[in-house]
């Protein structure tokens, strides 16, 4: 009976819907855990951000001292740079000229900045980065300053 059935035109059409409904419930599973994925990669990026939010307030906060020590240190994100790095076109034409025009100006930015260096396009990259992501969506009005620890200096 099942095979005469499953022969006639009635049974085909339902074996033909009966694998259209498995297949779109096996394509919303998957789509609905890639979500999933997806949300759990956001929250945790949140987080994320929300921690170094949290770091940047907390030394943003202390004392200059504090800061330079910090930063002499080696904190995350606040460290002075090894010397390994690779740094391409830290000489631009501006500093160039400023350098040639303001006697003294090199060694006075290298005592002053506690990362020991002038600041290349890359230092910038990190930064552009967290603005142009959904971590930086809720972040308004702030002024995230980059050039190697010069500013706390006075």
């Amino acid at each position: 009976m099942l095979q005469r059935y499953f022969g006639s035109m009635a049974g085909r059409l339902f074996l033909l819907l009966l694998l259209g409904v498995m297949g779109s419930a096996s394509i919303a599973l998957g789509m609905a855990d890639v979500r999933r994925q997806a949300d759990l990669r956001r929250i945790r990026l949140e987080r994320i951000s929300d921690r170094v939010q949290d770091f940047i307030s907390l030394v943003n906060s202390a004392p200059a001292p504090l800061r330079m020590e910090l930063i002499s240190r080696g904190i995350t994100g606040l460290r002075p740079a090894s010397g390994a790095e690779k740094i391409e076109k830290a000489d631009t034409e501006l500093t160039q000229r400023a350098r040639q025009q303001i006697e003294g100006l090199h060694e006075s930015v290298l005592r002053r900045t506690p990362t020991k260096r002038w600041g290349v396009e890359q230092d910038m990259a990190g930064v552009a980065v967290f603005l142009a992501s959904q971590a930086s969506d809720f972040v308004t009005g702030a002024a995230i300053t980059v050039d190697g620890g010069y500013s706390i200096q006075g």
